[in-house]
């Protein structure tokens, strides 16, 4: 529907060629989560079975509520894996290795003699909890890049330091320490174990290989394009702007050498800063705001969804939601109670 040779986005240019178009960098993100090496594919594989077959019927579900509730646990279910869910894969593999007793002793009674061995196979809960690991660092990463009042430029910060992450996490394994991967560290300090150097390769592998994805996922995470947004009176204008933009530079010239300017930028925030300046110096201001206009996911859609499946339940009798979603939607917190008074009440017969 988005195409760029076919579709949405190519109708939008026949009629706006220099429109700006942007790919959801949280959709660009959770795709990047799914490179996995064949070695730990197999492991979230094996954990996805196994899940499914506990929370296949309901005879299961329950025996093995009953069993989680006999041992004290801290939860009474296993969590479904669902695809097109972000946080899916680490909040399924949390929950597993927060029932991993439960899940050993379910399977031991199932006569599920093959995935019982894997839960008592310290090389395969090793590599679980380095799943685990960083599923979770990228659940962290995923959530961090939600929410309201968001630019380009604060994902691009956040892309650029994960990737760094990545490299500092390569360089630790490759060293031998896993203390950045906490699950994984007090699995191997309470069973008193090291992790195999097949394992060791197979981490750092699968860290390359993300690092490669987000660099292909996310081309545009150069800051040095940012820096006239950021701060124009500490930018260059060879690094900011075009040597054949003349006009450009020249607006460029005038801002940072305009005390009243100064004295404004460290008050407000950016979007306040640049609309500011868009009477005085239009062009580099236009600039500035069309980079902080755009959006950089689909976060703000995504959750008017969310919202509109609570309100357009089953049980409702109107198909209208115009006026529900607005007001669930809307910054300005409705006056429930006087929009109430106001209505007439029914009168008895």
């Amino acid at each position: 529907m988005l195409g760029s040779h076919s579709g949405f986005q190519t109708r939008v240019r026949q009629y706006v060629p220099d429109v700006k178009t942007n790919h959801c960098m949280i959709h660009r993100e959770t795709l990047t989560a799914k490179t996995l090496p064949a070695s730990l594919s197999v492991i979230l594989q094996e954990v996805i079975k196994i899940v499914n077959f506990v929370k296949s019927s309901a005879l299961n579900t329950r025996l093995f509520r009953n069993l989680c509730l006999d041992m004290d646990a801290a939860h009474m279910n296993l969590l479904n894996h669902t695809e097109v869910r972000w946080l899916s894969k680490g909040n399924v593999l949390k929950r597993v290795l927060d029932l991993k007793e439960e899940t050993t002793e379910f399977l031991k009674l199932q006569k599920r003699t093959h995935w019982h061995d894997l839960f008592v196979n310290h090389e395969w809960i090793t590599r679980l909890c380095y799943l685990f690991d960083i599923f979770e660092r990228l659940n962290t990463l995923n959530l961090s890049l939600q929410g309201k009042d968001s630019n380009i430029m604060d994902f691009v910060d956040k892309l650029s330091a994960f990737q760094a992450m990545l490299d500092l996490w390569r360089n630790k394994i490759n060293g031998g320490r896993i203390t950045m991967f906490s699950h994984l560290c007090s699995y191997v300090e309470d069973c008193e174990i090291s992790i195999s150097e097949a394992l060791q390769n197979d981490i750092a592998t699968h860290l390359q290989s993300l690092k490669d994805e987000f660099s292909r996922y996310f081309p545009e995470t150069t800051k040095s394009k940012f820096n006239l947004v950021r701060n124009p009176f500490l930018a260059k204008i060879d690094d900011s702007i075009p040597d054949n933009h003349d006009a450009v530079q020249e607006d460029f010239i005038k801002l940072v050498n305009d005390s009243g300017a100064q004295t404004l930028f460290p008050r407000v925030d950016l979007p306040s800063f640049w609309s500011s300046m868009l009477g005085s110096y239009p062009i580099v201001s236009q600039i500035s705001l069309k980079l902080l206009m755009s959006f950089p996911s689909t976060y703000l859609c995504e959750a008017a969804f969310s919202s509109m499946l609570v309100i357009k339940t089953k049980a409702r009798n109107r198909l209208d939601v115009k006026p529900d979603l607005r007001c669930c939607l809307a910054i300005t917190q409705p006056r429930i109670q006087k929009l109430v008074d106001e209505k007439q009440h029914q009168k008895s017969h």
